[in-house]
Formats: structure tokens, sequence, C-alpha cells
């Protein structure tokens, strides 16, 4: 039976609270999800609800309409591993959802809109979906106000990232004083032949050979990270050590793997997984990477193009 955790209206802090399946059952039954289908349209519906986990729930195509009415607010939305097959256009009513996961839902097929004020999108391990889904999360102008973070399926980086190294770390020069952050989006492209998933992956920026960078969150991944290097994203060391002519800058990643446990009576839709203690193991990047691209937001690079080169200038 689903249980229900967390603090609700009335209280001073923000509410939170789950709707979480057990590990040992295969789905939800009908007198399960008439409980789930009455909370959203009675006892928990309310403006002030941030934070809403469905994990491991079978979700009917009225649930995204439901969830939208129950919670206008919403900062946060995690799905895994649950089973839905579209991500409707509805979806983009949660004009305040920042933070959006889907990750382990195997039977994900389309998606169909975006939230506007995303800043992180998980989809790991999202093996149904379309082509046309991918193509639409892989789109230019999606990426293009730079505010949101993608962890998205993909083989390649997509083909409007000008700059592009093969490995784990990708070089450019800039000119002044302050690194340039809010007109670079990098995309990250894994191997596909990596043992363990997923990977945990650190960006890094150093500039004239000393690290400038702190406070970017690991993040986990399969297959393509798009990112933008803004300071909403990072924390930088203004001016360390930047010249006031061309600085040469290189951006990569640090790497950790965590060993998965997987426990046979689960579904296979959803691979249950436990950390064992301390057992992240740092990599090697070189293992792991295959690409990594650097693109010129439209909106910042008419400003700032004269001062970034993919060259060297002293050529």
């Amino acid at each position: 039976m689903p249980s229900i955790v967390g603090t609700f209206p009335g209280q001073p802090e923000p509410i939170h609270f789950r709707i979480k399946r057990g590990y040992d059952k295969t789905e939800v039954s009908g007198k399960e999800w008439l409980q789930v289908e009455g909370i959203l349209t009675h006892s928990l519906c309310s403006s002030k609800v941030e934070l809403v986990r469905f994990k491991n729930c079978d979700l009917s195509v009225g649930f995204f309409p439901r969830a939208v009415a129950c919670f206008p607010n919403l900062i946060r939305l995690d799905l895994e591993g649950s089973h839905f097959t579209v991500l409707p256009e509805c979806i983009q009513e949660f004009r305040f959802l920042q933070k959006l996961y889907v990750d382990y839902c195997m039977y994900l097929e389309e998606i169909r809109g975006i939230p506007p004020c995303l800043t992180y999108f998980s989809a790991l391990s999202c093996k149904s979906l379309s082509p046309r889904s991918i193509s639409f999360l892989h789109n230019q102008e999606l990426h293009e106000n730079g505010k949101a973070c993608f962890v998205i399926p993909g083989e390649t980086i997509p083909g409007w990232f000008e700059h592009r190294s093969r490995g784990g770390s990708i070089s450019f020069w800039f000119r002044g004083n302050s690194f340039p952050g809010n007109a670079l989006l990098v995309a990250i492209l894994l191997k596909d032949d990596i043992q363990y998933y997923p990977i945990l992956v650190t960006p890094t920026v150093t500039v004239n050979g000393k690290e400038v960078s702190f406070g970017f969150r690991t993040c986990e991944m399969e297959e393509l990270f798009v990112f933008n290097m803004s300071s909403a994203n990072f924390d930088y060391i203004e001016a360390a050590s930047f010249e006031n002519e061309w600085n040469h800058a290189e951006i990569s990643y640090k790497v950790k793997q965590i060993f998965l446990m997987f426990d046979e009576g689960t579904s296979s839709r959803y691979p249950y997984y436990i950390p064992q203690g301390e057992d992240y193991f740092d990599v090697s990047t070189d293992k792991v990477a295959r690409e990594i691209g650097i693109h010129l937001l439209k909106q910042k690079s008419s400003s700032i193009r004269e001062d970034i080169r993919f060259t060297s200038p002293y050529k």
C-alpha cells in the first residue's frame, strides 16, 4: 500500500510527501491506485505543496492534469520508476517547477513538453523514448535559454555545438577578468560500453592552469549531460589568475562510479540499487569519456563573441 510521508498544510515549513509502493510488488492494485487518486483529488491538494514523489507507481492518463490542478506551485516532481507512456503537454502548466525526474521510467515513449522554469531534468535509463522525443530533447531552442541542466539519452552531441573535442576535456580562450560562464553551454557524452551505471560526474574549470570553479554538485548520468556554465550552477574564484588579455580555459570533469546491488524480486522495469557504504570509487575520465562540446548561447554571444576563441589567438 502506498505510504504518505511529510508535513501538511498549516505548518510553517514547505510541504513534502511521498507515495511509494513496496519493491516486492510488480504492480499497484486497483484498490491502491484508487487511494492515490483520492489523495490527488481530495486530501492533499494544496498550493503549499512544493515537492512530490510518485515512485514505482502506475500513472493513469489523468494523473498529470490532476497533479497540475492539485499542486500549482510545485517546485520538484519525482516520478522515478513509474509506469506511464506519455509526458503530456500539460506538464508545461507547472509554472514554478524547477526539477523534474523521470529516471527509470522504462515505458516512457513520448515527451511533449517541458515546464518553462525548469532548472534540472533527468531521464536516466528511459530506454523506450521515441526518436521524435529524443530529437525534442536535443532541440537547440530548448537549451538556448541556458537555464536548465539536462541528463538525457543520446548517442551523439547535438550538431549545433560549435566546438568539440574527443575525450573528457575541452579548451578555449577568453579575454577579460571574468569567466564567461553565462554564455557557455557544455555537453558531456560518455562511451556506450561502460560497465557500471550511473556515472557520477563533477565538472571543473581551470584558467591558466589553476582550478577556479567550485560548488557544482555531482550529477548522475549515463549517456549525455547538457548544462550551462553560469554562476547559477557554478561558483567561480573571480580574477584569481586571469590576465588582462587572453586567458586559456579548460573544462573537464571528475568521475566516480558506484557498485550496484540488484534485488532479484524487483521488476526489471526499475533497477533497485543500494549504495554499499563507501563503495564509490574514482575512475579515470579517459575510461568513460567519449566527447565534450561547447556552444555559445545566442542571447549572450553577440556581445561576447569577440572575446572568446576556440583556437589560440597567438597563432
